[in-house]
This record gives C-alpha cells, sequence and structure tokens, in this order.
C-alpha cells in the first residue's frame, strides 16, 4: 500500500509499493486510465479498484517530472502485446549513416498511421496533467498526436536496436 496527500503526493509507500519503485514525492496522476485531479477522486478510484475482480494500473508523475506506470499483470500484458505487435509490423530494414537521409516518405509515414489506427485503442496518453487535457486517458486517432506515436511506437521500436524510425521502415 501507499498513502497520499490532497495533492495526490505519495507520501509514505509500503514494501510493497517501494518493492515496485512507487517513491515518496511522486504525484499520482491516473487510475486505470482515469484522470484524477483531487484526493477524494483518487480515493474512489483506488477502493473500486481495489475492491473489483478487474486488474487496475497506477500512473505517477516522478519527481522528475518523468512518469511511471504502477502495472498489474494486465497491463504489463498490454505493453508486452505492444511490444510484440511492434516487433511484427516494424524490423530494421537497414542503415542511413546520415542523419539529414533520415527523412520520412510519405508512404513510410502511412505505415505508421496504419498501424496507430490498428493499435491505438488499447493505449492511453501517459503525458503529466500539467501539460496534457487527456493525461491518463485511452487514446484514438481524433486526438492523437506525435508526442503519442513517439511514446507508443517510435521510442519501443528503435530501443532494442537503437536507430532511427525511418531505418525501420526503408526499403533494403
Amino acid at each position: 500500500g501507499m498513502e497520499w496527500d490532497d495533492d495526490r503526493r505519495v507520501t509514505h509507500s509500503s514494501l510493497q509499493s517501494w518493492m515496485r519503485r512507487v517513491r515518496v514525492g511522486w504525484t499520482i496522476i491516473a487510475v486505470s486510465g482515469v484522470k484524477v485531479d483531487t484526493d477524494d477522486e483518487l480515493s474512489e478510484l483506488i477502493h473500486k479498484a481495489k475492491n473489483g475482480a478487474v486488474q487496475y494500473e497506477v500512473l505517477f508523475e516522478r519527481g522528475d517530472g518523468k512518469l511511471l506506470l504502477l502495472t498489474n499483470s494486465v497491463a504489463q500484458s498490454m505493453l508486452f502485446q505492444n511490444r510484440v505487435q511492434l516487433r511484427a509490423a516494424f524490423a530494421l530494414q537497414c542503415s542511413i549513416e546520415k542523419t539529414e537521409h533520415r527523412g520520412l516518405t510519405h508512404d513510410q509515414l502511412a505505415k505508421v498511421l496504419d498501424y496507430a489506427r490498428r493499435y491505438s485503442q488499447s493505449w492511453y496518453d501517459t503525458a503529466p496533467a500539467t501539460i496534457s487535457k487527456t493525461s491518463g486517458q485511452p487514446l484514438h486517432m481524433d486526438i492523437l498526436n506525435l508526442y503519442h506515436i513517439n511514446t507508443w511506437v517510435i521510442m519501443p521500436a528503435t530501443k532494442e536496436h537503437k536507430c532511427a524510425m525511418v531505418e525501420m521502415l526503408c526499403v533494403k
């Protein structure tokens, strides 16, 4: 368990929470994809989540402004599934040495957008509430932007090979 103040800032992290890397000073942003703005909203959502039969996740903004998602098995499964889907859709195709030659073509961008149309219904906005009106909420094509694509497609697709996204899209 953990405790938080009226500003949703963690004031105590029990052994279980601490082992899952939750730290004092972090701010709770969302529970199960629902943005929380008040202590009352947070308490209600945590109570419902703990007493329900469904799994849940808690999104934190760390003290350094970065985000951490405290996940349960369902959320971990979702993140794993996203990585599997990315590997199937995007494989390292080539190496482009010069940065100035790494521009995307229309067809390459269309492939990324097609992927987003297919899978974005299982994504959520990971940005902190201070910079995003949709923080913690499920994403869909009407609100999807480059920051979301970066979080859910570009960064995880390119992490393993430490490459540019265009190198995952180019023709050999």
